[in-house]
């Protein structure tokens, strides 16, 4: 059922109601006046048809008096019903219920003192002091609980000591967790810099991001602006992007996708690019994939999760060791007489003593030391006799 059909439909039993309230109200005003009638008057009878008529003449007044003002009434009941229904949906189940338990207190501490003024006997003031404090210790224990619902509710609740079943891992437990996890994996944002790079693009292929790829509308306005740049090499570097762009839709569409925003400004593009990202990360909770590292120390500073590709390419360097060969080409002689230097497939400098004679020779070295500097990772070797 449709939400209007469903609100025209409580209007009209509401509309319903008020209208049987019309017609109580015009009989009991019948009943009472007929009660006073016999009161003053004992010796007159009432004939019954004159009191059937007065009976069915005030309902049917006061009927159409409620009919004619239920239609404004049910409007007024159903806005104010709303309004107290978003604002108790409004509050987080644990504040609604210490509210609720503060009101039951208030109201029951009120009975109790309602029971105390009923040995003052029955009278006009008894019953509306009963009323008011009913209405205020309600309000004030709501007031209350609302206000202090952690405490309230660790007061009615034991402490918690949680323990975690360990289930035994079977090939089923293992295909549950890996589709629980394929189907809430966060997305991730990425930035113009991740795709200028274009390591993203293997790491998609090789299957090491789950979960979305979001590019914001932005980003690829960055990447168009510097693909039209006069700069030949910022002009590379933003086709390069957008053709990396292309692959991962090509790869998947349904998981790589483009986010519709609003158009930057021409004046500090670049600053408000990053400005943007950090802001929709923190609107959406989702990492940004980076190779700027300015970015990331300020998602650092702003408390934004930023994956840097440079930082994920630094830790998966390989691990050399004292004591292992590998084959290396000496490039150049070394700062120290009689050093040679090469280099690995990953870029890390390796310093070959006595390796000076062999400039522009691939041989092999065994590692002395390792070490990791300031600026990088540096590697001590000597040209192997083995």
């Amino acid at each position: 059922m449709e939400p209007n059909h469903r609100m025209h439909s409580v209007e009209t039993v509401l509309r319903v109601l008020l209208t049987m309230l019309g017609v109580g109200v015009g009989a009991a005003l019948a009943a009472g006046i007929l009660h006073l009638i016999n009161t003053f008057h004992a010796d007159l009878e009432m004939p019954l048809v004159e009191s059937i008529l007065a009976y069915l003449g005030l309902c049917v007044l006061f009927g159409l008096i409620a009919f004619a003002f239920s239609y404004r009434l049910a409007t007024l009941l159903l806005g104010l019903f709303d309004r107290i229904y978003r604002y108790f949906l409004s509050l987080p189940p644990r504040q609604l219920i210490s509210a609720i338990v503060g009101l039951i207190a208030g109201l029951l501490v009120a009975v109790l003192l309602g029971f105390t003024l009923r040995f003052m006997g029955s009278s006009m003031f008894t019953t509306a002091a009963s009323s008011i404090l009913t209405i205020s210790l309600g309000a004030f224990g709501y007031s209350i609980g609302r206000a202090r619902g952690d405490d309230i509710l660790s007061m009615l609740s034991p402490p918690a000591t949680p323990q975690r079943k360990i289930l035994p891992l079977t090939h089923r437990s293992i295909r549950r967790a890996s589709k629980k996890r394929a189907r809430i994996a966060a997305p991730r944002l990425l930035d113009p810099s991740s795709l200028i790079d274009g390591r993203l693009l293997s790491l998609y292929r090789a299957g090491f991001l789950d979960g979305e790829l979001i590019v914001p509308q932005f980003v690829v306005q960055e990447l168009h602006l510097i693909a039209d740049s006069q700069d030949p090499v910022r002009r590379m570097k933003g086709r390069r992007g957008l053709d990396v762009l292309a692959a991962l839709q090509q790869l998947d569409s349904t998981r790589v996708r483009i986010l519709e925003s609003e158009t930057l400004p021409e004046d500090d593009r670049k600053m408000d690019v990053d400005v943007e990202l950090l802001r929709l990360s923190r609107e959406t909770s989702a990492p940004i994939i980076t190779c700027d590292n300015n970015l990331q120390k300020l998602g650092a500073v702003s408390n934004i999760q930023v994956l840097n590709l440079h930082e994920l390419a630094l830790m998966l360097r390989p691990v050399y060791l004292p004591g292992q060969t590998l084959q290396v080409q000496v490039m150049k002689e070394g700062s120290q007489p009689g050093q040679g230097v090469g280099y690995t497939e990953d870029g890390t400098m390796i310093v070959v003593e006595n390796g000076q004679g062999a400039v522009g020779q691939a041989v092999t070295v065994q590692i002395t030391k390792s070490l990791q500097t300031a600026s990088g990772h540096m590697i001590f070797a000597r040209i192997s006799t083995t």
